[in-house]
């Protein structure tokens, strides 16, 4: 199992977006903003 993490920004929102990645699938997505912190849920599926 390989976890990598995607870290962008995206300047015109003033976001900034990390993505987690087990293998090569998006598993969770946080997003911090001047409104806040939102975190998607977990899509990881367990074995």
């Amino acid at each position: 199992m390989e976890k990598k993490f995607l870290k962008r920004y995206w300047k015109e929102e003033d976001i900034t977006f990390y993505i987690e990645f087990i293998n090569q699938d998006a598993v969770k997505q946080i997003e911090l903003s001047t409104k806040g912190i939102f975190l998607t849920p977990s899509s990881a599926k367990s074995n």
